[in-house]
C-alpha cells in the first residue's frame, strides 16, 4: 500500500478480550511482516487492568502469540504496543488516551491517523462513543491530514429499534465516512470474487435472472459446541446471529445488480436496494416459508429450561424486483450441526434435451463456497464415455489454498481497507436498516410456529425432514 506520511495509530477498545488477542492482533503481526502497514504505526491497548505497556506486551505475547517464532518480526511488533488502563464509563481515562495519542504523535513529529476498534459488546458502544465524541478525540488534526475513523463490529443493535437508535446516535456524532461496520463474511475471498465472477466474466450475467435461475440457496451450518457463547445465542438466537448480517449480506452480493463502477458508494447502493426489496414474511406466509428449531439439550446448556430460542433457522425469501420475481431465496443456518459449512448454490433451471439424449437431465448448479476450504465449482452435463449417447454431471472447481487461515485473512482485509478509506466491504446503514425490517418481519411471527426439537450432529436435511413429517 501507499505508506501514509502521517503514520497511524491504533487503539484497540477491550484489548484484552477474545476477538482482540484472536483475531486483530495476529491480523496487525500478518500485514507488518506483509509490508501493508504505514510505516509509523502504533497500538494502543485500552482496558480495564492495572497493567503497564510491559506487562500487556507480555500477556500479549502468552495470549496472542504462544509459540510464535521471534523471527516473525514479534519483538518489532510488540514494540509498537503501549498500554491504557481505563473504564469504558470514566471520562478520565479519555484525558490520559488523549495525553498518550499526543505523546505518541510529538514522537514521530507529525499528527498520526487515529483508527478506534470497538471490540467490545455491543452494550458497550454507547458509552464509548459518547465519550470519545466529548473528549474530542475523534476530531481529525485537520480536513486534509490526521483522519480519525472507526471500526464496529456486528451485531449492529439487537432488533429494528436498537439498530435506528446506534445509526441515529452514530450519525450525531460522526460522519458516515468515518463509520466501518464490519461483517467479515464481505472480506472473504469467494465473496470478493462474486463480483469479479459475474461482472469481468460473459458467461454467468446474462442469465443471472429468474428467466434461467430456479432457486438460490444461502447455507451456513456450524457444528462446534458453542461455549461461551451459549447464553448470547439464548438471548438473540441464530436468526439474528448470523441471518441479519452474513446471510443477507452474502444475498445482496450474489443478487445485486452490476455496478457503473467499482465504488464504495456505487456497491453499498447496490446493496441495499436488494435488502430492501425483501418481501416482509406475513401471517399467511410464515407456515410455509418459516422453519425454526432448537438442538434437544440447549435448554439445559444455556441454563434456562424453557428457552425457546431458534439454534436453526430456515427462511424462504422473495424479492419485489423484476430481476427476481417468483425466485425463492433460501436462507439456512444452524448450530451443532453434522457439518461445518457455508455455500451459496445458485440452482439454474433445468434446460430441455432434444430428442435421443440419454441419461438424467440434471440441473447446472453453481456453487460458491465459503469454509472451510474457499472455491467455486460449477456442474455442467456432459457425455459419459462410451458407445452409447448417455449424458452425466460433471463439475469444474476452482480452490483457493487448502488450509489457509482466510478468517484471519478477513479481519487483515477488514483493517487494510479501512486504513485506506475504503468502505465497499463494509455495511452502510442502509444496508442495516433494511436488513432488519426483514428480520423482524419474520420474528415478530416466531410464535406462529412450532419449535423443532433435533438431536447434536444432525444434519440441515434432517431437520427439514422432521419438520416435514410433523
Amino acid at each position: 500500500m501507499d505508506q501514509d506520511m502521517n503514520g497511524t495509530t491504533f487503539v484497540i477498545f477491550g484489548a484484552t478480550g477474545d476477538l482482540a488477542l484472536r483475531k486483530i492482533l495476529p491480523s496487525l503481526l500478518n500485514m507488518q511482516n506483509e509490508g501493508i502497514l504505514p510505516s509509523e504505526f502504533q497500538i494502543i491497548a485500552y482496558s480495564r487492568r492495572p497493567w503497564s505497556d510491559a506487562e500487556y506486551r507480555n500477556f500479549a505475547l502468552k495470549e496472542a502469540f504462544h509459540g510464535v517464532s521471534e523471527t516473525t518480526g514479534l519483538g518489532e511488533f510488540l514494540a509498537r504496543i503501549s498500554f491504557i488502563e481505563g473504564q469504558f464509563d470514566d471520562f478520565d481515562s479519555y484525558g490520559r488516551l488523549g495525553m498518550r495519542l499526543l505523546e505518541l504523535d510529538r514522537r514521530i513529529g507529525k499528527c498520526a491517523n487515529k483508527l478506534f476498534y470497538l471490540a467490545v459488546p455491543p452494550a458497550h458502544y454507547e458509552t464509548i462513543l459518547k465519550n470519545l465524541s466529548k473528549s474530542g478525540l475523534t476530531v481529525p488534526c485537520s480536513d486534509k491530514t490526521g483522519w480519525t475513523r472507526l471500526l464496529v463490529e456486528k451485531p449492529f443493535g439487537e432488533d429494528l429499534a436498537s439498530a435506528k437508535r446506534l445509526e441515529t446516535m452514530l450519525s450525531k456524532l460522526f460522519k458516515e465516512e468515518q463509520v466501518f461496520r464490519i461483517d467479515h463474511y464481505l472480506a472473504k475471498e469467494t465473496i470478493q470474487n462474486i463480483l469479479v465472477f459475474r461482472f469481468a466474466n460473459l458467461i454467468y450475467e446474462p442469465v443471472w435472472s429468474a428467466k434461467y435461475i430456479e432457486e438460490i440457496k444461502i447455507m451456513l451450518y456450524e457444528s462446534g459446541a458453542l461455549g461461551k457463547r451459549t447464553n448470547f445465542i439464548n438471548r438473540i438466537g441464530t436468526l439474528r446471529d448470523v441471518g441479519q448480517n452474513h446471510i443477507l449480506q452474502m444475498l445482496a452480493i450474489i443478487t445485486m445488480e452490476e455496478p457503473k463502477e467499482l465504488s464504495a458508494k456505487t456497491v453499498r447502493q447496490n446493496r441495499a436496494r436488494v435488502l430492501k426489496s425483501l418481501k416482509p414474511v406475513t401471517a399467511k406466509s410464515v407456515g410455509v416459508n418459516v422453519l425454526r428449531a432448537q438442538y434437544s439439550e440447549f435448554p439445559e446448556e444455556s441454563g434456562d429450561p424453557g428457552s425457546a430460542t431458534e439454534t436453526f433457522f430456515r427462511v424462504k425469501a422473495y424479492s419485489n424486483l423484476k430481476r427476481w420475481k417468483g425466485v425463492p431465496f433460501v436462507l439456512e443456518a444452524g448450530k451443532l450441526l453434522s457439518e461445518n459449512k457455508a455455500e451459496i448454490v445458485v440452482k439454474f433451471k433445468q434446460s430441455p434435451l432434444p430428442a435421443g439424449f440419454n441419461g438424467q437431465n440434471k440441473v447446472n448448479e453453481l456453487v460458491f463456497k465459503i469454509q472451510p476450504d474457499e472455491g467455486i465449482s460449477a456442474s455442467f452435463l456432459a457425455k459419459k464415455s462410451g458407445v452409447n449417447f448417455e449424458l452425466e454431471k460433471r463439475t469444474m472447481e476452482f480452490k483457493y489454498k487448502k488450509g489457509a487461515d482466510n478468517k484471519s485473512y478477513a479481519y487483515e482485509k477488514v483493517l487494510y481497507d479501512c486504513i485506506r478509506g475504503d468502505q465497499t466491504l463494509f455495511a452502510s446503514s442502509q444496508e442495516v436498516e433494511a436488513s432488519w425490517k426483514f428480520i423482524m418481519s419474520v420474528m415478530g411471527l416466531w410464535n406462529k410456529l412450532p419449535l423443532i426439537k433435533y438431536e447434536k450432529g444432525s444434519s440441515a436435511e434432517d431437520i427439514n425432514l422432521i419438520a416435514q413429517n410433523q
